[in-house]
């Protein structure tokens, strides 16, 4: 984790994407990210050992709610039966 300074100070935050109907929870992380020249932007990621293990209910939240999100887009561009898709969404749920 970056060491806390005034220019790249990490803030933890929950965002909800609505989509399709339905509410998808994420846990984010944000911090300035210098460019050079004096051009500084906000940086937004997803902490990606989440995915690796499921030991917490914050980490559990954040798998379904890509798998969820990734699902129901492929539901509405109507790819749910695509053979491909459906490899795709297993592969990711294990």
């Amino acid at each position: 984790m970056p060491r806390a300074t005034e220019t790249s100070r990490t803030e933890f935050l929950h965002v909800t994407l609505s989509r399709f109907g339905q509410d998808f929870p994420f846990r984010l992380y944000s911090r300035p990210l210098p460019l050079g020249s004096g051009v500084t932007a906000q940086y937004y990621w997803m902490d990606s050992s989440d995915f690796r293990s499921l030991r917490t209910e914050a980490e559990a939240i954040n798998f379904r709610s890509c798998i969820g999100h990734w699902a129901a887009s492929m539901r509405s561009r109507g790819l749910h039966h695509d053979l491909e898709q459906q490899i795709h969404y297993v592969l990711a749920l294990c």
